[in-house]
């Protein structure tokens, strides 16, 4: 079984070119695929009329992104989801002390893993799971306009 990194939902790759942010979900941590240079050009723009599409596509991924760490650190079920995953990266860590001990038996833990990321689509009463409410308002907040003199993308 194959699971969905959270950038293949909203930002499939584009053809030839590689994907601009990833959220770890255990640790919470956001891995840039774009030179530092370029993050500060496109979130420091002054006015969304200087942006490029490349510009609006790429800060759009960061705002995504950085909503999922929100998500993730103050939502009950988001904390508790990353907690539970980084439960089971510490047990690899503590297990076999090495990356390539941990890759020589991810099988055990991905027995581990596959219940918990199940649980994010649960289909609750009203049709909805976790990950697509996750999801949508990620996706709500990277379109939302900037707020008053905020450059585009930071979250005033």
């Amino acid at each position: 079984m194959r699971f969905l990194v959270p950038t293949e939902v909203l930002y499939p790759e584009v053809e030839g070119e590689p994907p601009i942010a990833d959220l770890d979900w255990a640790t919470r941590m956001l891995r840039f695929f774009i030179p530092h240079t370029e993050f500060e050009r496109v979130a420091s723009v002054s006015s969304p009329a200087e942006l490029t599409w490349r510009d609006r596509y790429t800060l759009e991924a960061i705002v995504h992104e950085h909503a999922h760490v929100l998500q993730l650190s103050l939502t009950g079920f988001g904390y508790d989801f990353s907690v539970r995953l980084f439960e089971i990266v510490v047990a690899a860590a503590r297990a076999h002390r090495t990356l390539d001990g941990v890759y020589a038996h991810r099988g055990d833990f991905v027995e581990a893993l596959e219940p918990l990321f199940s649980t994010l689509d649960r289909v609750g009463p009203h049709g909805l799971t976790p990950r697509s409410i996750m999801e949508s308002s990620a996706f709500l907040i990277q379109k939302r306009p900037p707020s008053g003199s905020s450059p585009p993308g930071r979250m005033a």
